[in-house]
């Protein structure tokens, strides 16, 4: 069995899959982060409101940020942040924690 943890770091979304097998026996699968440009960073913010699996185990996450750059996924509905002091954002990740898309709202 698999297990989920997503860890809202203020600066990074760092999300992890390990899977259990017993008590002892506990593996990490898979990390992955988001987040924006270094220089960015110091003073960014990236918050998780909420998160999904879909039926194919897919991970969506919802959330806010302030991120404006290197967030969205090229070709997503608003690759380019809004202007107000925080964005919505939509994120999916593939069962093994590849990015699929993401984007502003």
């Amino acid at each position: 069995m698999n297990r989920l943890y997503i860890f809202n770091l203020a600066l990074f979304l760092f999300i992890i899959s390990y899977s259990v097998q017993s008590q002892s026996d506990q593996n990490v699968v898979w990390g992955t982060y988001m987040g924006g440009e270094a220089q960015e960073m110091q003073l960014s913010n990236a918050q998780v409101l909420g998160s999904a699996l879909t039926s194919e185990n897919e991970i969506i996450l919802v959330g806010g940020t302030d991120i404006k750059s290197d967030f969205a996924t090229p070709g997503a509905h608003q690759e380019i942040f809004g202007g107000s002091w925080q964005d919505g954002y939509i994120a999916k990740f593939s069962e093994g924690g590849q990015l699929l898309w993401c984007t502003y709202l």
